[in-house]
């Protein structure tokens, strides 16, 4: 691993104990960026269907979404697009 990664981490370095940091770092890294993509996708629905950016705004209040909150929101947006 680099060394600026394993120096966030308190114990010291050629620790095989070290990589423990970075699987909790990646996992947060992940969902965040789970979470902007389905407000992207959703927020892109909802302006395909001439809705507000204040419209979109006030539907796109999304915490930690799964997979099925995802499947659930799509395909109520979808019922109601038209392209």
């Amino acid at each position: 691993m680099p060394a600026n990664v394993m120096a966030l981490h308190p114990r010291k370095q050629d620790n095989p104990d070290d990589a423990r940091a970075s699987a909790p770092a990646i996992t947060l890294g992940v969902l965040s960026a789970f979470e902007g993509y389905v407000e992207g996708f959703l927020a892109t629905a909802f302006y395909l269907q001439q809705q507000t950016f204040g419209q979109i705004a006030k539907k796109l209040h999304i915490n930690n979404p799964d997979v099925e909150d995802m499947k659930r929101d799509l395909a109520a947006v979808t019922a109601r697009l038209t392209l």
